[in-house]
Formats: C-alpha cells, sequence, structure tokens
C-alpha cells in the first residue's frame, strides 16, 4: 500500500515538474520572440499577438503537457463528447490560455529586459492615445455637466484622461480622485491611478492599482494590469538595490 501511494506521489510530482518546464520553455520561446523581432526603432504592437500566438506549432507540445496536468487535475473526461463536455473543454481551454499569460508575466518581466522594456515603451503609447478627440473645448463642457448633482463617472474620467494626455499628472490625479469618490470601483480610473503612481514613482500604490484591475477578469484591462502589475514590482525592487 506504501509502495502504491508513493508511486502515485511520484506520478502527479513528475506530471507537475514537466508542467513546470514546459511553462519555463514557453517563457523562453516568448522572450526570444521579442528579442529577435526587427528593431524599428518605433514601439510594434503587432509583436504581442505574433508572440503570444499559443496555436503556434512550437507551442504546441508544451501546451499539451500544461493543458494534461489540468484536465487530470480537474478529472475531466477528455473521452467524453457530448455538448456539455466540449462546452468544458472549450472553457478549459480558454481558461487554461488565460492562466498561461498570467503565470508567465513574473517571470519574462523579471528577466526578460527586451519585454520589460517593450512594456514600458506600450504604457507610454496607451497614454499618447488616450482619446485624442478631447480637445480644451470639451473638457470646459464636460466640467459643466461634472457641477450637477448627478453627474457621470466616465464625465469625470473623460476629464482625467485629457489632463493625463497633456502630461498634467497631477490634475490628472485630481480628477480620477474624483471619479472613484463616486465610483470606488470605477476599473479605468483606478488603472489610470496606478499609471500615474508607477510614473511618480509610488510602486507600492502602483502595484495595489494594478492588482486591483488584475482581480477584474471581466474587464479587457486586466491582461494588460497584469503584465504592468509585474513591471512596477521589478522597478520596485530595483529601487531598493
Amino acid at each position: 500500500m506504501k509502495f502504491k501511494i508513493c508511486m502515485l506521489l511520484f506520478f502527479f510530482s513528475a506530471t507537475h515538474f514537466y508542467a513546470q518546464t514546459a511553462k519555463a520553455k514557453i517563457t523562453t520561446l516568448v522572450c526570444d520572440c521579442f528579442e529577435n523581432a526587427p528593431k524599428t526603432g518605433k514601439i510594434q504592437l503587432d509583436l504581442l499577438k505574433t508572440c503570444y500566438d499559443f496555436s503556434n506549432s512550437k507551442y504546441q507540445e508544451l501546451f499539451k503537457e500544461v493543458a494534461k496536468e489540468e484536465v487530470n487535475r480537474l478529472g475531466i473526461d477528455t473521452l467524453n463528447t457530448d455538448a456539455d463536455n466540449y462546452q468544458n473543454g472549450y472553457e478549459l481551454g480558454y481558461e487554461l490560455g488565460k492562466r498561461m499569460f498570467n503565470e508567465i508575466q513574473e517571470p519574462l518581466v523579471r528577466n526578460c529586459d527586451t519585454y520589460f522594456y517593450f512594456m514600458e515603451e506600450t504604457k507610454k503609447e496607451m497614454i499618447s492615445n488616450l482619446d485624442k478627440g478631447i480637445t480644451k473645448k470639451r473638457v470646459d463642457s464636460l466640467k459643466r455637466v461634472f457641477k450637477k448633482e448627478n453627474w457621470d463617472p466616465n464625465v469625470q474620467w473623460e476629464i482625467g484622461a485629457y489632463y493625463l494626455l497633456k502630461g498634467k499628472t497631477k490634475k490628472a490625479e485630481k480628477s480620477l480622485k474624483k471619479c472613484l469618490s463616486k465610483d470606488p470601483e470605477h476599473i479605468p480610473s483606478i488603472f489610470f491611478l496606478a499609471i500615474i503612481d508607477d510614473m511618480h514613482e509610488n510602486y507600492e500604490s502602483a502595484i495595489n492599482g494594478f492588482d486591483r484591475v488584475d482581480d477584474d477578469l471581466t474587464n479587457p484591462l486586466s491582461f494588460v494590469a497584469t503584465i504592468f502589475l509585474e513591471a512596477s514590482k521589478r522597478k520596485k525592487r530595483e529601487n531598493r538595490s
């Protein structure tokens, strides 16, 4: 009996080891993709799609190793092909893809300098592309709306976005905090306040902000927040040394 238990433990630990090794190899492949990309002197957002294409053949066998462990852990019958199980399989693949993306961010940002600097430039690009249609005239109009009693938090957020776009971080911070006074869970405000904190080297506050956004998987910003969270952690560590 003891022998069987030992063999069972060995089997699961070996499976987990191979899965962890597969994740490490996937991390290396993603890093290599960024490092070997042609240097154009400007941000190449298409790299995100290219380097994270888990349907690519170079990822397939490694991804299968990770998937096997997850299937075993959840006890899913992969031979059952009824509609419900197909849906479960689809959902499993989607969840596994999200989890894989999240889990490799920490080692990527920590160890892959090219990836880290790419994400820092992506952050700047995101700010420079904040609704460039917002003019000072529109902001003045929005401010009049803000004076009304039942103002919309998105109105105040738009004002904050304008100030951030213009590099007026103090005014942007004030506007975004006003937005949170109305709606404490307003994700865009939390996200861009975290960016401002990161810019001001208030890394602990930035980490807390990105972490809150990262937890809301229903929001598209959660994926970006996962990366920026790890970047703030890295800068916090480097700032201490």
